[in-house]
């Protein structure tokens, strides 16, 4: 659990392009971290079901933790923290939040973005080709994850934006995770009437 023990950070490295899981890095509140290859028996069935054990007695903390709650089967929110999200919410006027911004903003860490590191090489090729580069790469994933929590949470306290993440935001994630896993009927061309209406009025403010 959070609070004296900490979150447990962690990442889900898929291959954007095929959607293949590469593996999950973990980092605990110790500071160890471990890189878990989804390859063998190790499959990702498998490990859903491991983490999903694993999310019913920890606190996580994650960049778009979204996209982790295939793996996380648990709906409390109160054990799950998006760092992410923790970070737009102290600084909205940013376009684009990566982990290494977290790092570099909130814990004075310099790690590099993946595309130094392996350029537009896919996911699962990176780990193939440079094994070691990619493994340092998954678990600054999960140590910026697990250490940047604690940080984003006093700040947040600090803006009044505490109950906010929590009581908001962190819900909503799970609302956004089901509409995306379910898909939402819509009414096309009233959606792209909305749409025009919305420029018209962006630009009538404008």
């Amino acid at each position: 659990g959070k609070g004296e023990n900490g979150e447990i950070g962690i990442a889900i490295l898929k291959d954007e392009s095929s959607n293949v899981l590469a593996g999950i890095s973990l980092c605990f509140p110790s500071g160890e971290c471990v890189f878990i290859c989804c390859e063998g028996f190790l499959t990702e069935r498998y490990l859903k079901g491991k983490m999903a054990s694993l999310a019913q007695q920890g606190s996580f903390s994650c960049g778009n933790i979204k996209n982790a709650y295939d793996f996380l089967d648990c709906n409390e929110t109160e054990r799950f923290f998006d760092v992410i999200l923790a970070s737009y919410l102290l600084n909205p006027l940013k376009n684009d939040y990566s982990m290494a911004d977290i790092a570099n903003e909130h814990l004075g860490l310099m790690i590099p973005e993946p595309s130094q590191s392996f350029g537009k090489t896919p996911l699962l090729k990176a780990m193939k080709d440079s094994p070691k580069e990619f493994m340092e790469y998954a678990c600054f994933l999960a140590y910026v994850s697990m250490a940047s929590a604690p940080v984003l949470r006093e700040k947040l306290k600090e803006a009044g934006m505490l109950e906010l993440m929590e009581k908001i935001e962190m819900p909503l994630t799970f609302v956004l995770y089901d509409m995306e896993r379910e898909g939402i009927l819509v009414k096309p061309e009233e959606l792209k009437a909305y749409g025009a209406a919305l420029t018209g009025r962006i630009a009538e403010l404008e």
